[in-house]
């Protein structure tokens, strides 16, 4: 049974939720940003997937305000 769970991610952009999918009965989480179209990562430890989120949010943000 998958676990799923809302989390806030700070960025330097704001604050996103994430969603947060464990991949029970492997370790590890998949998180996905609704609001954010194509931003998804992964995560060993809920800590490392805010990290992923954080970096996958930043680095999208900063595409888009960039124009690629």
């Amino acid at each position: 049974m998958k676990n799923i769970k809302i989390v806030k991610v700070t960025t330097r952009m704001g604050i996103f939720d994430c969603v947060f999918t464990s991949n029970y009965p492997k370790r590890g989480y998949t998180v996905t940003t609704p609001k954010l179209n194509g931003v998804v990562t992964f995560g060993d430890s809920e800590k490392e997937a805010i990290v992923m989120a954080r970096e996958a949010i930043e680095l999208h943000c900063d595409c888009l305000l960039m124009g690629k």
